[in-house]
């Protein structure tokens, strides 16, 4: 099959249109936001990807009914859509038969140490003895929280502290689970590879490459300068077809998908990272026009700006218009700019 050939910018257009990152989706369209899941690990990361994702977001939508939070593969708290919690749960457990049933042992203890909503802390005593098959045969990730998080069991984190919570067992059936767990990450973070799938959910390479194998049929090649992966056929067209985007979004390290480290499609130049900063004046980062043109830091009510160089004064105003509508409980958002200091 003949590779699609696209250059970087089409990449990054489609890209950020997969992700709901170009055009806002329709108010409480939180699950469809959440599609590939949203990584909760900055405080209120996922909230601030919702507010870049959807219109009209509240303070506490990251509580809606159609989301829930878990583990994700690698321990950090993650926001996935209720209905479509098994597929991040089962997408992730390995083929390996011998792995499989020792990890179901685990799992089912893990489900009997959860009878009612409890602090977070006891995991791994809650599992007991792990063998040596399971541990030579998870590829990463603190293993008590991976075997939760393939159980399904969900958690609630509201910043502050950890609650994990009795949950049903996913119905979903395991190669289902992962041939849709790789249809997302494509769609969300496509064109890529085995490798990439394989950090970006835990799991082995082999079992990535064999994933690849069975939606073959589904998948087109793709080569773009410096890079090359594959891609859902059914998104070609679109990747083909890109056009630019408009428009200013705040992403959030620790929670965005776009910000995933790989071929750097959004953000290729790093060099924005300041040491001397407090770690909250680094809580992401400002796109226009799918650009990265600012970091922000949030600290109670004030967001701060952190701009990569000069910007005109239509921008400020634009970029202070998407700040002050941040979601913020009981107060609005302060935001101010901070010229003064360089980045490194």
């Amino acid at each position: 099959m003949r590779p699609l050939r696209v250059d970087r910018s089409q990449l990054l257009w489609h890209r950020l249109r997969a992700n709901h990152l170009a055009d806002r989706l329709a108010s409480g369209s939180f699950a469809a936001a959440a599609f590939a899941g949203l990584q909760d690990s900055a405080p209120r990361a996922a909230l601030v990807s919702l507010y870049s994702r959807v219109k009209a977001v509240e303070d506490g939508d990251w509580e809606d009914p159609s989301l829930v939070q878990t583990w994700a593969p690698r321990g950090a708290v993650f926001v996935v859509p209720r209905s479509d919690l098994g597929v991040f749960a089962r997408g992730i457990v390995p083929r390996d038969l011998d792995v499989r049933r020792a990890l179901d042992e685990l799992g089912a203890r893990a489900r009997r140490s959860v009878k009612e909503p409890r602090p977070k802390g006891k995991e791994a005593g809650a599992l007991g003895t792990i063998s040596p098959v399971v541990a030579a045969g998870v590829a990463h990730g603190p293993l008590a929280r991976l075997v939760f998080a393939m159980e399904g069991i969900q958690v609630r984190w509201d910043a502050r502290t950890t609650v994990v919570l009795p949950s049903p067992e996913p119905e979903i059936d395991d190669e289902d689970a992962r041939r849709e767990l790789l249809r997302r990450f494509l769609h969300s973070l496509g064109p890529a590879g085995p490798l990439q799938f394989a950090r970006w959910a835990a799991i082995g390479v082999e079992d990535a490459k064999a994933t690849f194998d069975v939606i073959e049929d589904e998948l087109v090649p793709v080569d773009w300068p410096g890079g090359a992966g594959w891609l859902l056929a059914a998104d070609g067209e679109q990747l083909s077809a890109a056009t630019a985007v408009s428009g200013y979004r705040f992403v959030a390290f620790g929670g965005d998908p776009v910000l995933q480290p790989g071929e750097d499609i959004v953000v290729p130049d790093r060099s924005f990272q300041r040491a001397a900063l407090p770690r909250w004046a680094s809580l992401g980062l400002v796109l226009r026009d799918g650009r990265a043109v600012a970091s922000w830091g949030r600290k109670a009510g004030r967001c701060t700006l952190f701009p990569f160089r000069p910007l005109h004064s239509e921008a400020e105003a634009a970029i202070e218009g998407e700040a002050s509508q941040m979601p913020l409980r009981g107060s609005s958002m302060q935001v101010l700019w901070r010229r003064d200091l360089q980045h490194v």
